[in-house]
């Protein structure tokens, strides 16, 4: 668990989501003498935000290596899963645009990405799109777990820096 200084944010990394939102809440709440209660971030970006960051991630394969694509109803008949990998960590850039002529591209549809894996300090980062209801959009969310805070929080600043998009951990999908 980890607060920010003005205590108006916190970091959890857990495998119970409960426990550490409860003893955050005792915290904060001691802390500023009122009930406190912390909600589980919810940072949309919109549906052209997220095309603009996957069409990047092909046109320009050295910026942020796409090193994994697992897709559904990927073009093929019967509408099986897809995983494209490069366990080298090259970018899938030369594969997606060679299926894209002759089957489609796994990431036409973002609806039907299951995940992608981008290669970053040095680590395969899984990085999933949440569809929001009701709006035109999605949460991006990625897996922390391989990062030490100070990777978690380059990453963090990269992807809002370069792309636009404020993206989460996984580990705040069931917070409450």
């Amino acid at each position: 668990m980890e607060f920010e200084s003005d205590l108006q944010r916190v970091h959890i990394s857990s495998d119970s989501p409960d426990i550490p939102l409860k003893i955050a809440n005792r915290v904060a709440a001691r802390f500023f003498g009122t009930p406190i209660e912390y909600q589980n971030e919810c940072i949309v970006a919109s549906e052209e935000e997220v095309r603009k960051f996957l069409d990047d991630l092909v046109s320009h394969p050295d910026k942020l290596p796409l090193v994994e694509v697992t897709a559904k109803n990927c073009g093929l008949q019967g509408s099986p899963q897809i995983r494209l990998s490069d366990q080298e960590n090259s970018s899938l850039a030369p594969a997606i645009n060679q299926l894209e002529g002759l089957i489609g591209s796994p990431l036409a549809h973002i609806n039907d990405i299951e995940s992608i894996k981008v290669f970053f300090a040095k680590k395969r980062i899984k990085v999933i799109f949440e569809e929001v209801e009701g709006a035109a959009g999605y949460i991006v969310r990625f897996a922390d777990q391989p990062f030490n805070t100070g990777e978690r929080r380059e990453f963090e600043q990269m992807m809002k820096d370069t792309y636009s998009i404020a993206v989460l951990s996984t580990e705040k999908r069931y917070a409450k």
